[in-house]
């Protein structure tokens, strides 16, 4: 069961608009000459950037939260933000290792995470 975004140890993170990514394919051309296409993913994905300026204590937390309770980013969590007027929980997953930028005591972290389920 995904956990819940720690929101009381940690800020928010700053969202873009989420994105619907279309399924895609792949071709190969066979030694015969004919393409082979075969398709990489069946549904269409949401994706949505984020990014988060965190304190030295705050980075801290962050990675305790995604080093082990998320596995290494390998687990989904829970989300929850406003869109609009609505506040929405989403149950989300990062796509890829998140990126590190360092500046006194700032820390600039961006993911993209792909959004798996949304409950208004």
């Amino acid at each position: 069961m995904p956990l819940p975004y720690p929101d009381d140890q940690l800020p928010h993170p700053m969202m873009e608009r989420a994105l619907p990514t279309e399924p895609q394919s792949t071709v190969t051309m066979m030694e015969t000459g004919r393409p082979r296409v075969r398709r990489e993913f069946y549904e269409p994905r949401e994706l949505m950037e984020v990014s988060w300026n965190f304190t030295g204590e705050q980075f801290h937390y962050f990675k305790i939260f995604y080093e082990i309770d998320l596995a290494g980013g390998t687990e989904s969590f829970y989300l929850t933000s406003n869109d609009g007027d609505d506040l929405v929980t989403r149950e989300v997953a990062f796509l890829d290792e998140p990126e590190l930028e360092h500046s006194d005591n700032l820390y600039r972290i961006t993911a993209v995470l792909e959004i798996i389920q949304e409950e208004s």
